[in-house]
């Protein structure tokens, strides 16, 4: 079964906890979430920064699509003591901070006509990728922003590529049962935007064969 509530995003105050800058120093990082998300930010120390004590900066205000995947690039410049915590903060619509985004940045239209396809699979871990089969179409994610909605599928597990009983491989992980979705509203190029989908939760059930019935089966194979 997969959760997965409707289309959207939300609006987060983003602040970097680090060691304050000794006294005089200036520095300067580079945040990359996503392709059109970043920020360029100056650091500086003030009079009442004692080095190596942590502080606060504020990054800037970023709205994140739910789904979307977030991958994030750091760079600074040699001045830059590092950092402990990247923290993110939601805020309500009506924020000051949120109010004062550019326009460009409150546009949600480019997401209108996109609407998100589950579609699940089942396969095996191997040394070197993973060996799976999807087992049923793709279904399509329409619903109302703020609800949530429970998908379930179903198919036979003896016409899927699942592992046999017992590792096989050379890593740990060879062998090891693989379930999964992907989002099939797919794109066609960078320059398009794909249809976000926020996954909840992930529940897999099988059957559960005691003892004689395996051995029944095993006699009449």
């Amino acid at each position: 079964m997969v959760q997965a509530p409707a289309r959207g995003g939300d609006y987060f105050q983003i602040d970097l906890v680090h060691p304050a800058l000794p006294k005089g120093v200036n520095s300067h990082i580079n945040l990359q979430f996503t392709k059109d998300i970043g920020f360029n930010t100056p650091l500086v120390s003030t009079d009442k920064s004692t080095a190596n004590n942590l502080v606060v900066s504020s990054i800037g205000v970023a709205y994140l699509v739910r789904g979307d995947k977030l991958k994030v690039a750091f760079s600074s410049d040699k001045h830059f003591p590092g950092f402990s915590h990247l923290v993110f903060t939601k805020l309500k619509a009506n924020h000051k901070h949120v109010k004062n985004l550019p326009a460009k940045y409150l546009d949600t239209s480019q997401f209108e006509d996109a609407v998100p396809e589950i579609m699940p699979y089942i396969g095996t871990r191997t040394d070197d990728g993973m060996d799976y089969k999807t087992f049923t179409k793709s279904v399509r994610v329409e619903n109302i922003e703020g609800n949530q909605k429970v998908f379930s599928f179903y198919g036979r597990l003896e016409n899927l590529p699942i592992p046999f009983h017992g590792t096989q491989g050379d890593h740990i992980t060879s062998s090891s049962l693989k379930v999964g979705l992907w989002n099939n509203n797919l794109v066609k190029s960078s320059d398009e935007f794909g249809s976000p989908l926020h996954i909840d939760y992930i529940e897999f059930e099988a059957p559960i064969l005691n003892s004689g019935l395996r051995r029944h089966i095993k006699r009449s194979s």
